[in-house]
Parts: C-alpha cells; sequence; structure tokens
C-alpha cells in the first residue's frame, strides 16, 4: 500500500478481497480507505467486502461515509457482485448489532 503507482496499489487491494478472517489483510484493506486515490479507496471498499469478514464492517460504514465522489460510485457499482455480497454482509451484521444493542 506505500507504492506511489495508484494501479498497483489496486491490484494489491485486488488480490487481498479474497483473503477471508485474516486480521493482516482487513487492516491492509482499511489503511486503503484512506487512500488519497478514489479509485483506490473503492477497490479497499470492495476487498474489504470481499473477504466476508465481520471485522471489515466498520471500515465498510466509513466507505459509505467517505467523499460524495466515492459514495457515489460505491452506489453506482453497487450491481457488482462484490459490493452486494458487501451490503449483504454488512446488513446482517448490522441488525444483529442493533437486536444485542437495543
Amino acid at each position: 500500500m506505500e507504492d506511489k503507482n495508484a494501479d498497483h496499489r489496486k491490484k494489491a487491494l485486488q488480490a487481498i478481497g479474497g483473503i477471508a478472517e485474516e486480521p493482516r489483510a482487513v487492516k491492509l484493506a482499511a489503511k486503503g480507505l484512506q487512500d488519497k486515490d478514489a479509485e483506490v479507496r473503492q477497490m479497499a471498499a470492495a476487498a474489504l467486502g470481499g473477504m466476508k469478514c465481520k471485522d471489515a464492517i466498520p471500515h465498510l460504514k466509513a466507505a459509505l461515509d467517505d467523499s460524495p465522489e466515492v459514495s457515489s460510485r460505491l452506489q453506482r457499482h453497487s450491481s457488482n457482485l462484490v459490493m452486494r455480497a458487501a451490503a449483504r454482509l454488512f446488513k446482517k451484521y448490522w441488525r444483529a448489532s442493533e437486536r444485542s444493542h437495543g
């Protein structure tokens, strides 16, 4: 994630997106949400969604609260399988969290 080339950072995020239940992968993808490049942040959100790990949920929520440019891109690409999976995962754990706190 330290590479100066945004395309390299996006490819790295794409590669780690399939790693499930690995805290280091979640940490790396979450770091991508802070990237200066909007497309890298979008790829980081997709990677987190692809991990299907509840530790990724707070980071996915942060992605939804990103700049209008990024959040609108995430919404436009919501038909993407990874983003739909991320949305389902987020809703599932969000509802469970609300039930346990409500």
